[in-house]
């Protein structure tokens, strides 16, 4: 849900609900904090609220850095690619 959008009529059709349901659903996550809403009435949708965006940071700030499995191997393309656009020697 993070980042992405929600419309009450994509909602409907995922969770199978009625129009009313997704509605008053919509609205209680409004009013939850839980997500945050744009736009008036016709083309409105969802976002997430500050709550989960604050908590999905906090996730991020808390993973360990990635390391490179293949320190080297840029280096070696690099040297393949300059090696390769060399003119070939008489």
């Amino acid at each position: 849900m993070l980042g992405l959008r929600v419309t009450r009529p994509s909602y409907v059709r995922r969770s199978d609900t009625e129009e009313r349901t997704a509605t008053r659903d919509l609205q209680r996550l409004v009013d939850s904090g839980l997500l945050h809403p744009h736009g008036q009435t016709r083309g409105r949708y969802y976002t997430a609220g500050d709550e989960p965006r604050a908590r999905a940071q906090e996730v991020r700030a808390a993973r360990p850095a990635l390391t490179d499995p293949y320190p080297g191997l840029m280096a070696e393309i690099r040297a393949a690619v300059e090696h390769a656009a060399r003119p070939a020697a008489d």
